[in-house]
């Protein structure tokens, strides 16, 4: 993960008000916090998923048992995944 890089000094202008490339930095910042937050959803979905399936009684990581982990997409609970298994 990249980390917030502090050391950037805020420039001001000859009224004390921050120069415009602030509000780019800003910006590029808050895309950058945007993208970690959508890769970390997108790994907690994939762990909660795995999850969902060994409580269920199946393991994702046996080779027989992931084509049905990789194809199921029904409601991502225990007795859904059990249900449907059956």
């Amino acid at each position: 993960m990249a980390e917030a890089n502090d050391t950037e000094a805020i420039e001001l202008d000859e009224n004390g008000e921050p120069k415009r490339n602030f509000r780019r930095v800003l910006e590029d910042r808050a895309a950058d916090a945007e993208a970690q937050v959508a890769e970390l959803q997108a790994k907690l979905q994939g762990l909660e998923r795995a999850e969902a399936f060994r409580s269920a009684g199946i393991d994702p990581n046996d080779n027989r048992q992931s084509y049905f982990v990789k194809g199921y997409d029904g409601e991502i609970d225990a007795e859904s995944i059990r249900v449907a298994a059956m």
